[in-house]
């Protein structure tokens, strides 16, 4: 029995241990920055209006098989060309800027996510994800 609460003991001391050296990390701290920035940055509602709009495309498409089909292209555009009449869109053009419209949002989320996603890159040859985000949110509540 008295193993058992040592064994405990150590586990939690250990997790606390951790969190504190993750937290005082400089690799952690500027994670920690980069992803505030990038929070405080990407504007809820330009994610709104990035799903609202990525879901009208897909609503202007026939059936479900016609959205698979799409989805697996390499070349969206030359899908939209060649297969308009499996939307319901007036023209290819139309299709396109649509599209393009929403391919032109993810590129900007993607480049704006990048630094952060490169440093927690680095912090997960250091540390458990879970051990990341539990410290992050953590800090993020305070």
């Amino acid at each position: 029995m008295k193993n058992i609460i040592c064994i405990i003991f150590l586990i939690v001391s250990a997790n606390g241990f951790a969190q504190s050296g993750i937290a005082n990390d400089q690799l952690f701290l500027k994670y920690e920055a980069a992803y505030l920035t990038y929070l405080n940055n990407t504007d809820a509602q330009v994610l709104k209006k990035l799903d609202d709009d990525e879901s009208t495309f897909y609503k202007m498409f026939i059936s479900p098989k016609a959205i698979k089909s799409f989805k697996k292209q390499k070349n969206q555009s030359k899908w939209l060309e060649k297969n308009l009449s499996k939307t319901h869109y007036k023209s290819v053009m139309e299709a396109q800027e649509a599209y393009n419209g929403i391919v032109t949002a993810k590129n900007k989320m993607n480049d704006d996510s990048k630094i952060f996603t490169e440093l927690l890159d680095e912090l997960l040859k250091k540390y458990d994800s879970k051990l990341i985000w539990k410290t992050l949110t953590e800090r993020m509540d305070k």
